[in-house]
């Protein structure tokens, strides 16, 4: 169950106060960061949560996965819908240059398309 602090409004709310109040807690920059963009609220959610889930494995620690494993699921899905779309191997690997800024192989496009 998630336990909010009492002045939990519910909205993005953001304040410098309350910023400067995890600063002086000693927090790591980007948690700051996260703050700030998320929004206090959003952000004390985030960092509850990871919090008790470091805390389920016994060591105070939480693998979390590298930010390329959701991008490389897109790109695969990106490039199954344009061989759905019967597209040739050819043109897949050139929208995938063009559209996603990416370099592929044509046997790598090859190998996602026959994945599934």
């Amino acid at each position: 169950m998630l336990r909010l602090p009492p002045y939990f409004t519910g909205r993005f709310s953001m304040s410098n106060a309350r910023i400067e109040e995890l600063r002086e807690i000693g927090l790591p920059q980007w948690m700051l960061d996260l703050a700030t963009e998320l929004g206090m609220d959003a952000a004390l959610i985030v960092w509850q949560r990871l919090s008790d889930a470091a805390r389920e494995h016994g060591d105070n620690r939480l693998h979390v996965p590298a930010w390329s494993t959701f991008l490389r699921y897109q790109r695969n899905r990106f490039i199954l819908t344009l061989g759905d779309q019967g597209l040739p191997v050819e043109d897949i690997r050139e929208q995938v240059r063009t559209v996603l800024c990416e370099q592929i192989s044509l046997s790598h496009v090859k190998r996602i398309i026959s994945s599934m």
